[in-house]
């Protein structure tokens, strides 16, 4: 039906997608990309190589070039009328889903791959895997969380006036004047001697 469907839009209109498409893509990858090289190069602490700081922006680098692939290749196809080796039409003309061997290594080696190492890069940078390692063992074993700050909650009283309340960990996500990421990687500056993220860069 989907596929009915889709071939029944006209082809201009699929020509303008494709390209606010690849633009969309282009954007958000290259703003992780920013997002990781700043958040690595703003760390200062013990000594680190120049891998182990900048890895996870290399990976999201190539991540962006794999990610942009497949988009590319159908805005070149419908804006210079090259055949389509995504799809073999005789075959089945409403697949909605590449069925050639070039549409599928492009599928799983490049977009697949692509957002693999994006999730990759994401985790490296952010160390965001140690964080969720660390409050799930808070969760599961009522271990102290190393960095748990405290904050205070405040909220409306009927009388107009402000109740505070202490809370920790995740509780405030969404307190943080609804800055989530700011929530999430408050506790960087503090973690880092440890951690090492905070190293100065040396030469390996």
């Amino acid at each position: 039906m989907f596929a009915v469907a889709a071939n029944n839009v006209p082809t201009g209109l699929v020509d303008f997608f494709h390209g606010i498409q690849v633009a969309i893509t282009f954007a958000l990858m290259t703003n992780v990309v920013q997002f990781a090289w700043w958040t690595r190069k703003g760390k200062r602490g013990k000594p680190m190589t120049h891998c182990e700081r900048f890895g996870p922006v290399y990976v999201l680098m190539v991540s962006t070039c794999l990610v942009m692939v497949q988009p590319t290749c159908m805005l070149v196809i419908s804006s210079w009328g090259i055949n389509n080796f995504f799809f073999d039409n005789q075959s089945n003309p409403n697949a909605l889903v590449p069925n050639t061997l070039t549409g599928w290594m492009i599928q799983v080696f490049c977009t697949y791959v692509g957002y693999i190492l994006l999730f990759v890069g994401v985790f490296w940078a952010t160390a965001l895997h140690k964080k969720i390692a660390r409050k799930w063992a808070v969760l599961r074993n009522g271990a102290p969380a190393r960095n748990a700050s405290i904050t205070k909650k405040y909220s409306k009283t009927s009388t107009g006036e402000h109740a505070d309340e202490n809370v920790g960990g995740w509780d405030r996500v969404g307190t943080n004047k609804g800055d989530l990421w700011g929530t999430l990687f408050e506790d960087s500056k503090t973690e880092s001697k440890e951690t090492g993220l905070d190293a100065p860069l040396v030469q390996s």
